[in-house]
């Protein structure tokens, strides 16, 4: 996905409102071959459209394609802040990442086949422990998610991370007996 970014003044409070009021949101960009971080900001606009084509909760995932001092970077989004009532964008942390060097991210974990869960069938209910897993791979090895089939689950029985089907090159954070998810009455 590509995302433009466009240079901005420091941090200061009431140049940071007209950026908003323009339609524009405030980044830090901070990473791989900064020596420090770079204020800038990016359309809303765009920005939504691009939430749109990802899926929920698979942000954290998606590499974006930019342009930074003239040279084309790939950044990931490492943090959101919401405003509290309207839950509009207020400031995004995007990280610069280094194709050869690899980055720890979030993925998600989604389900599939839960209408034919075994364990739902006999009147269980799931349980879900971790909505995402950590994980540790250069950028382009990153997954976008992991799913889970529910197909043969039954009523007790706990699904943790040492049954994901982790890709090559991809190293996980997370304790390999962490439950993932459950089916429960």
């Amino acid at each position: 996905m590509k995302m433009e970014l466009f240079p901005r003044k420091g941090g200061v409070k009431s140049e940071l409102a007209k950026a908003r009021r323009e339609g524009f949101i405030p980044v830090i960009v901070y990473g791989a071959g900064l020596s420090d971080s770079k204020p800038m900001m990016v359309r809303l606009g765009e920005f939504d459209s691009c939430l749109r084509e990802v899926k929920k909760g698979a942000l954290s995932t998606v590499r974006f394609d930019s342009e930074l001092d003239g040279k084309k970077v790939q950044l990931i989004v490492k943090d959101i802040a919401y405003a509290k009532t309207t839950y509009a964008v207020l400031h995004i942390d995007l990280q610069l990442v280094d194709k050869d060097k690899p980055v720890e991210v979030f993925v998600p974990i989604f389900s599939e086949n839960e209408d034919r869960c075994v364990g739902i069938t006999q009147g269980g209910m799931i349980k879900r422990i971790k909505r995402c897993v950590r994980v540790r791979a250069k950028p382009a090895q990153i997954p976008s998610e992991f799913v889970i089939d529910m197909t043969n689950m039954s009523l007790g029985q706990r699904f943790t991370v040492s049954e994901l089907q982790i890709p090559e090159g991809v190293e996980m954070r997370e304790e390999a007996k962490q439950v993932l998810l459950t089916i429960g009455k």
